[in-house]
């Protein structure tokens, strides 16, 4: 059995991985990049802490350096 995706944002039925995929696509994402282009934290804003977070560790992971505090901040 397959795990369940993890729903990021449940207003906009975005799950993690979509992110995870635009990531793929286009470096430097962006709080901006994830609400334009798939409604993240454009109606109850209850899922922009974890967006954010997960902005963050893909920065992390992809170029070995920390992101700073402000690069990716809730607009």
């Amino acid at each position: 059995m397959r795990p369940c995706p993890m729903y990021l944002c449940v207003c906009k039925a975005v799950r993690e991985q979509e992110v995870l995929s635009l990531a793929d696509l286009e470096s430097g994402l962006r709080m901006r990049d994830l609400r334009e282009r798939l409604g993240v934290c454009s109606e109850c804003g209850k899922c922009g802490q974890r967006a954010l977070d997960l902005l963050r560790t893909l920065g992390r992971n992809r170029s070995g350096v920390r992101v700073a505090p402000g690069s990716a901040r809730l607009i």
